[in-house]
């Protein structure tokens, strides 16, 4: 019996690939298959995936015309067979006995779905930085304490990544849950978990690490700009606010400035090519979607002091100085983190 089913999407990463997949095929758990899909590379990345089938029986290659990662593992989830499905990023690792601690626990409870910690090792020019995001204790999640539990679970990384856990596949086929093949740069996994939070009857966080995320500035797409990546966030906000509501969660307001603050941050990169008048009309429509139609002058008084001149500015319809103040803050915050790693 196949005990895990590990889908891997596969594109231009012949550097990282061969790392990524030994972490897999050298785990203390045999009982499982590895999916490559490359998702029509245009480097060696394929004909390493190639090798390593005819190495080890228990890695199958699917080679499609470039479609994106969301439909890699569609794809995937179609053709698996394990008992429980894990994800990894054709640059990440998984660390060692990840999967068969986490099996073990999944089978224990009987748990539709099993999160664990994970590392991130950002590397951008100039710096490298290194985090932890994991819950406290061991958490477990049953459809009576769901609303309850929320916050922790989201502080854990629950959300941010499918990569960070094991979903038992029978929960996913029967409740249809599938990525969202229309997003390409980002979010798809936070949408994805949040539908698998709102449907899990009993899931359990574990607080040990089990994936390093690897960060790289040059390779991966989460510091790369495209309009798509604006799409999809608000569609994020949409189901988050939607839970919030099913799980009659309070505090949505400053969520909802939490998530303007973050597309402020966004649209303020260098590298975000959208002109002055196109930022200020994404701000201005943001107003006309439910989940941020609320009354910022509610808590003037008790947000800190940067989120105070942006509720000032949004009240006084200052669209061209805020986009400025944003630029300037988010320039003088990556200085900062730069300055600071070269200290350490």
């Amino acid at each position: 019996m196949i005990k895990v089913s590990v889908i891997m999407p596969v594109y231009n990463s012949e550097q990282y690939l061969k790392k990524s997949i030994e972490s897999v095929i050298t785990q203390s758990l045999k009982d499982i298959e590895l999916l490559l899909v490359d998702d029509g590379s245009t480097d060696s990345s394929g004909e390493i995936c190639d090798y390593y089938a005819k190495q080890d029986k228990r890695i199958r290659v699917f080679h499609q015309k470039n479609q994106g990662q969301c439909a890699g593992r569609n794809n995937m989830i179609e053709n698996c067979v394990g008992e429980y499905i894990a994800f990894i990023d054709n640059d990440d690792v998984f660390l060692d006995n990840v999967l068969e601690s986490n099996y073990e626990i999944a089978k224990s409870t009987n748990a539709d779905i099993v999160k664990f910690g994970f590392r991130v090792e950002e590397q951008e020019k100039n710096f490298t930085e290194v985090r932890d995001r994991k819950s406290n204790s061991m958490l477990t999640i049953t459809k009576m304490n769901k609303g309850k539990c929320y916050h922790s679970v989201e502080e854990s990384g629950y959300f941010s990544s499918v990569w960070n856990g094991l979903y038992k596949r029978a929960f996913i086929v029967e409740n249809n849950l599938r990525f969202d093949e229309s997003i390409r740069f980002g979010f798809e996994d936070c949408i994805f978990n949040i539908e698998c939070y709102n449907k899990a009857d009993y899931q359990v966080i574990n607080p040990t690490i089990g994936y390093l995320y690897y960060m790289r500035y040059l390779h991966s797409t989460f510091k790369k700009f495209d309009e798509n990546k604006i799409y999809a966030m608000l569609k994020m906000v949409k189901k988050e606010y939607e839970l919030f509501k099913l799980l009659d969660l309070p505090n949505w307001p400053n969520r909802a400035m939490k998530r303007f603050l973050e597309l402020l941050v966004m649209i303020s990169k260098k590298n975000c090519y959208l002109a002055t008048d196109e930022k200020i009309n994404l701000i201005v429509n943001l107003n006309k979607r439910e989940e941020f139609r609320v009354n910022y002058d509610e808590f003037k008084q008790n947000n800190a002091f940067r989120d105070r001149i942006v509720i000032w500015l949004l009240g006084k319809k200052q669209y061209k100085t805020l986009i400025t103040i944003s630029k300037l803050y988010t320039s003088f915050i990556d200085v900062k983190r730069t300055l600071k790693n070269r200290r350490d």
